[in-house]
């Protein structure tokens, strides 16, 4: 016969569940899913290695290796930027001083390019870091000054970003996308600035007074850019279009055939075609680059010689050829002040040319004072208004307003009248 206690016999051979001890957790409960280092009550303080792993600062790691990788583009990027720049300036530096007295920054304003050599195609010993001014990441920037019929000649030079990937990655995939957006590039631009053709009275400069030609634009350009040029130029939007009969890649912007003639000549145009994709434009203007709004932008000659070139030559070949154009450019100065003095029909062409931007000028201008006139007038007649509103009772504003509906009404209906 079974006794009571076989009923129960089942619970009494299973143990009793204990709680989980709060000193040992679950793997699943911590916070890496791993399960803890025990911890070495015998260790002292500061031996970390024995309660903590590498792998627990994986994400650490990860953003060091990056930070460490932009520091590193960064300073690569900056140096390799300057290298180019001072590489270019160091490439025409034979030219430069053999055409100006100073060349590059040097803190004391004296020349630095007398000394005779005996090889004509050495350069003078210049300290490098003179040469180059660095105005960012991107711009930097060369002087030369102390020659007849130049006042100075800036190089600007524009480089890619290199210290930065990132934008640079993100600058070419927005010119793929968008045309609007030029692609990244190195570009160099070289400006000359001739003398004021009217120099002040006893200023040192009065001895080139009499090196002055006609104002005129002209430019030789690299059919790639001519397009972006014409639009992004006030100045060469005012020249005519034509192409060059020595290479089909050439076009030709000029505001006179004879100008073509006079100053485009073989010597010209030779250094340009032998350098080939490495040029882009060769500007001679008297007109602002930006659309000018007012009269004294347009009316005051901004004469300069300009020229563009992208990319970079990047063998001595090439530098050679940069150096013979650039030589060009630079005594194309003495050249407008031989040659640069045309018949009078092409002057009085030029002239009208000129006087037609003028009365655009004077037009828009003229516009846009009779707009703010009016507007003003408006204005003054809407806080009369009101100031007369407000020094009336209720019945006589309901009498004043219901005035003003029915004059309005019957301008409505003669106008209405006259157009039928």
């Amino acid at each position: 016969m079974a006794s009571a206690d076989d009923d129960f016999a089942d619970y009494v051979s299973s143990a009793a569940p204990s709680p989980a001890s709060a000193a040992n957790p679950s793997p699943l409960f911590t916070p890496s899913g791993a399960a803890p280092t025990p911890l070495n009550a015998g260790s002292p303080w500061y031996a970390l290695w024995e309660r903590h792993t590498l792998a627990e600062f994986q994400m650490e790691g990860f953003i060091l290796l990056l930070l460490g990788f932009i520091v590193l583009t960064h300073v690569f990027g900056r140096k390799k930027n300057r290298q180019i720049a001072v590489n270019f300036i160091s490439s025409i530096l034979p030219v430069l001083s053999s055409e100006f007295a100073l060349v590059g920054f040097d803190f004391r304003g004296r020349a630095n390019t007398l000394a005779e050599s005996a090889d004509a195609n050495a350069a003078p010993v210049i300290d490098p870091e003179t040469l180059v001014h660095e105005a960012g990441l991107t711009e930097y920037s060369s002087y030369a000054t102390g020659r007849l019929n130049i006042s100075t000649l800036t190089t600007n030079i524009t480089l890619q970003r290199r210290s930065s990937p990132v934008a640079l990655l993100a600058e070419w995939i927005a010119s793929f996308i968008f045309d609007s957006i030029p692609e990244p590039r190195d570009v160099v631009h070289l400006t000359v600035t001739p003398p004021p053709s009217t120099p002040a009275p006893g200023s040192p400069q009065s001895a080139q007074a009499g090196g002055k030609y006609d104002n005129f634009v002209l430019a030789v350009v690299n059919k790639s850019a001519m397009r972006r040029l014409r639009t992004e130029r006030y100045d060469l939007s005012i020249a005519k279009v034509s192409d060059c009969p020595q290479a089909n890649w050439l076009g030709i912007m000029s505001e006179s055939k004879e100008i073509t003639d006079t100053i485009l000549t073989s010597d010209v145009l030779n250094p340009i075609l032998a350098l080939g994709s490495h040029f882009e434009a060769l500007i001679i203007t008297d007109q602002p680059v930006e659309r000018p709004t007012t009269l004294e932008e347009i009316e005051t000659p901004e004469r300069r010689i300009e020229l563009i070139l992208s990319p970079l030559p990047t063998n001595k070949k090439d530098a050679e050829k940069v150096r013979d154009l650039v030589r060009v450019f630079i005594r194309l100065s003495d050249v407008l002040v031989a040659k640069a003095r045309f018949r009078d029909t092409v002057a009085r062409k030029l002239k009208a040319t000129r006087d037609d931007e003028i009365k655009k000028i004077k037009k828009k201008i003229e516009e846009e004072t009779k707009e703010e006139r009016e507007k003003k007038l408006a204005e003054d007649r809407k806080a009369e208004r009101e100031k007369k509103l407000r020094g009336m009772s209720a019945e006589q504003q309901r009498k004043f307003l219901e005035k003003e509906r029915d004059r309005e009404q019957r301008k409505g209906m003669k106008g209405m009248q006259r157009k039928a």
